[in-house]
């Protein structure tokens, strides 16, 4: 697991806006929201959706614990940030540091690279101030941090279900990112776990 991508930032785009129509129906209030150890959307679910409860989950437990980690900060800042980074590096986990706005971004030293990603992740909240007042209104919500492999673990999301929910799924049915089943196998897994989403009333979101 230490190979596989861990995301200090990320590269898709927030919502402006909560989106509660699904396929299984309109709603008023999602009770439960599971959001990927990647990035910080889940800062802007929690403010968009207010949900009872959030699971932040990843196949890679050093995802799920870096991220736990972030959010147990007093204060999240560009230099509690570096710290974790320098922490993961030297254990050889495999962090990854990139923005859609910098595509170069490799070419560049470390130090500027999480520079740069610290800057545009503020400018996407309109400031530092009010990154940090998202953290901290996070960190007031009910949240429960957890591997999972929504393929082949949905009896795992099914002991967090309220009566609504969201999941932010991003790319996982890639079949970039599932190398162990060939294309046709994976549509299939996907299919399938659209319908296991609309029995269960999970709206579902993909960027």
């Amino acid at each position: 697991m230490k190979q596989l991508p861990v995301y200090f930032f990320n590269t898709d785009p927030y919502p402006k806006i909560a989106n509660k129509n699904f396929k299984f129906g309109k709603v008023d209030k999602v009770d439960t929201v599971f959001t990927l150890a990647s990035g910080f959307k889940r800062y802007k679910y929690s403010i968009l959706y207010q949900p009872k409860k959030l699971v932040v989950y990843d196949l890679n437990p050093y995802a799920v614990e870096l991220h736990r980690r972030i959010d147990d900060l007093e204060k999240i800042n560009f230099e509690a940030i570096c710290e974790l980074y320098y922490e993961y590096e030297k254990e050889k986990i495999n962090a990854v540091l990139s923005d859609y706005k910098l595509p170069n971004l490799i070419t560049l030293s470390v130090e500027k690279q999480l520079k740069l990603n610290w800057d545009i992740e503020c400018q996407r909240w309109g400031g530092e101030e009010n990154f940090v007042t998202a953290f901290l209104y996070f960190k007031q919500q009910k949240r429960i941090y957890e591997t999972l492999d929504v393929i082949q673990g949905k009896d795992d999301i099914k002991k967090h279900l309220g009566k609504t929910n969201f999941i932010h799924i991003s790319n996982i049915f890639s079949w970039t990112h599932n190398p162990k089943f060939d294309r046709v196998a994976l549509q299939k897994e996907k299919e399938a776990f659209g319908e296991f989403c609309w029995k269960n009333k999970i709206g579902v979101a993909n960027d």
